[in-house]
């Protein structure tokens, strides 16, 4: 029997695959965690590359990665954290940039112009930077929410495109939500992922608990993202017919609720209450006002201790943390008083907090404005709060005049309620942390990018998707 020349066996596919399996035994040997994230990423992507094509395959798996940056995060220089979605983010944003135009963009949306005067604000402060990588940091995560809003902005062209996307950022849910409920189930004192923290909350005899933060790095965080998607699951689930789906999706959002429990933010349920509240008022439904009461009934009963606690602080007015709360309020204001126009810059904001204007050295009390408008008061004064107002109220016009062209039968788009319930969701908890999360502000910038697509595609087509393909 000849065996095989060299030039051959090159020419077969078997010894690459000899290697390929060889390499996924080592890599599982070497670092099992890194292995399965590697290998179930790689499937996913390959089918949603089948189903989809490259371009919005590619997007579909960066929106299913948005809440697992912690986890897939390496860092350059000890400060700027990268993650490996992060790095097809930026081809697909190229991708599209150099496809569709520049100059398309910059005409077409409104949006687009204000976030582009964001990141130069944003680049121009690192000047006065105290800290310059915290401001290269922040420069970063700003340049990846503008390729999360130009991507979404170009690639949904109807609302059939805009429910898909949102329907991702629901399935983004899953993997997050699965590891915060097993967190919750670990004794106080376990093990806990290395990307985080160990954070404690206190029944009312002084019995710790850990606070689950899950793929995130910070409990509140993960809250946060809990919140958004609890409402824009709620919405969507609200607007949309009976079916698989809509069961799937009330199944995510009762999850979700449960959760968010375990973070053992006040702010959380705030914004969960809030966003129901507002979902009652828009749908005027009878029967949903009962079933939202029995959920309450419901979350009063299996909310754990140490919440029941924390709540009951709240109101008595003996927790800590509302509280320090009123002093970065007042620390803000101070630096907003002092530096009006342009602010600190992001890179000087600790360093202020830490020195000139800090008016507590309380251990409760944070090294930022705690608020999503003061936070960013602060990094880039009047003059950046401004912009960020500005996509605020864009936001508002878009998706009213996106609702008066979707309206059927007397009745709100699901795509549309999701929309408003959602960033309720956000702005309600941002009033009390600093909303700096990359992840969780992807959801909200993608909003605004849907928002005005969906006002854009029932207008007239402004930026059309020629050119374009997958």
């Amino acid at each position: 029997m000849r065996l095989p020349s060299l030039k051959e066996l090159l020419r077969s596919p078997w010894p690459y695959v000899c290697a390929f399996v060889v390499g996924i035994i080592a890599a599982v040997v070497s670092a099992p965690a890194i292995a399965v994230l590697a290998v179930t990423g790689a499937a996913l992507a390959s089918f949603l590359i089948w189903r989809f094509g490259a371009l919005r395959g590619l997007w579909y798996l960066v929106i299913l990665t948005l809440p697992l940056k912690e986890p897939l995060s390496f860092e350059i220089f000890g400060t700027v954290s990268v993650c490996v979605a992060d790095i097809v983010l930026v081809l697909l944003f190229a991708r599209v940039l150099t496809s569709f135009g520049f100059r398309a963009l910059w005409k077409g949306s409104t949006s687009f112009r204000i976030e582009l005067a964001v990141i130069a604000l944003s680049v121009a402060s690192l000047y006065t930077a105290t800290r310059f990588f915290w401001g290269v940091a922040s420069v970063y995560r700003i340049a990846m929410l503008l390729a999360v809003f130009t991507i979404a902005r170009v690639l949904v062209r109807d609302r059939e495109e805009a429910l898909r996307t949102l329907l991702f950022v629901a399935l983004s849910l899953v993997a997050p939500i699965a590891l915060g409920l097993y967190q919750a189930t670990l004794p106080f004192g376990a093990a806990l992922p290395e990307w985080g923290g160990s954070w404690t909350a206190y029944d009312a005899s002084g019995n710790p608990s850990n606070r689950v933060f899950s793929t995130f790095s910070h409990p509140l965080n993960f809250s946060h993202y809990l919140t958004i998607g609890f409402t824009m699951c709620l919405g969507l689930a609200a607007g949309l017919k009976r079916g698989r789906v809509r069961v799937g999706l009330i199944v995510l959002a009762a999850l979700a609720a449960l959760c968010n429990l375990y973070t053992y933010s006040a702010g959380g349920i705030l914004g969960m209450l809030v966003s129901v509240i507002l979902l009652v008022f828009l749908l005027r439904s009878a029967r949903l006002v009962v079933v939202a009461l029995l959920v309450l009934v419901v979350a009063a009963l299996v909310a754990p201790p140490a919440l029941v606690a924390k709540v009951d602080r709240l109101f008595s007015g003996e927790a800590l943390t509302a509280a320090a709360r009123l002093v970065t309020y007042e620390q803000s204001f101070r630096i907003i008083r002092d530096h009006p126009l342009f602010g600190v810059g992001w890179g000087g904001i600790r360093t202020s907090l830490e020195g000139a204007y800090r008016v507590s050295r309380a251990d409760p009390v944070a090294f930022t404005a705690e608020n999503y408008f003061l936070q960013r008061a602060i990094a880039l004064g009047i003059v950046g709060l401004g912009l960020y107002v500005g996509l605020i109220v864009t936001f508002v016009r878009n998706v009213r005049l996106a609702a008066r062209e979707l309206r059927s039968s007397g009745r709100l788009d699901p795509v549309v309620l999701a929309l408003v319930v959602g960033a309720a969701a956000f702005f309600v908890q941002a009033q009390v942390i600093p909303a700096t999360d990359v992840s969780t502000n992807s959801v909200l910038w993608l909003f605004f990018a849907v928002a005005e697509a969906l006002r854009a595609r029932s207008r007239s087509p402004e930026l059309p998707t020629t050119g374009l393909g997958g």
